[in-house]
């Protein structure tokens, strides 16, 4: 909330709570930026309707929550802002031209070793990509990323430059392990 990472990186174990901190901020951000907007990506609409609708009702506040349009997966909340799904679609879209005009302020990109390396730069491009009405605080465009452990290239773009300590400053990794969840069962770790 500090607004000094453009880039956080919530990475690590499942059930570490990703996706619920993911969402959670969104939530947040939307409250202290009235008329802001913002979008939650996967992979495909299919995985975020089974995966982050559930999530999505668990974290933000009915009280908050003007209007939610379920054709269009789109919550407005009370102060005019607005958060929607929105696919990466490359299986479709291999150019992303449906992203081209995309503007928001926020996103949060759900499990992006899932996704294309090229969705950085379209989040990139899109993020900060609207501004809020005047008489309004505009707030500096945030990119929220969730991964698994991967092997794939966020790790390399992240992960490994975490390690030796060498993330550009406007970067934020935060490392997740199972344990960090304390309403999970014994069992079930």
């Amino acid at each position: 909330l500090s607004q000094k990472y453009k880039f956080i990186v919530f990475g690590g174990a499942i059930r570490g709570g990703k996706s619920f901190s993911g969402v959670g901020a969104l939530t947040l951000l939307h409250k202290i930026f009235p008329k802001s907007r913002s979008c939650i990506v996967r992979k495909d609409l299919e995985v975020l309707r089974r995966n982050m609708l559930p999530t999505c009702e668990k974290v933000i506040p009915d009280q908050m929550v003007k209007n939610f349009n379920a054709s269009e997966y789109k919550w407005t909340f009370n102060n005019g802002s607005e958060m929607f799904f929105f696919a990466e679609g490359y299986e479709r879209d291999k150019e992303y031209k449906r992203w081209n005009g995309l503007e928001i302020n926020f996103i949060l990109m759900d499990q992006v070793e899932e996704m294309q390396p090229m969705i950085m730069r379209k989040a990139i491009e899109r993020a900060g990509a609207y501004f809020v009405p005047q008489g309004y605080n505009q707030p500096k465009p945030i990119i929220l990323i969730t991964t698994n452990p991967t092997q794939t290239w966020i790790k390399k773009l992240v992960y490994d430059k975490w390690v030796k300590n060498e993330l550009p400053e406007n970067w934020l990794y935060i490392p997740s392990k199972i344990t960090d969840n304390p309403h999970l069962e014994e069992s079930y770790i």
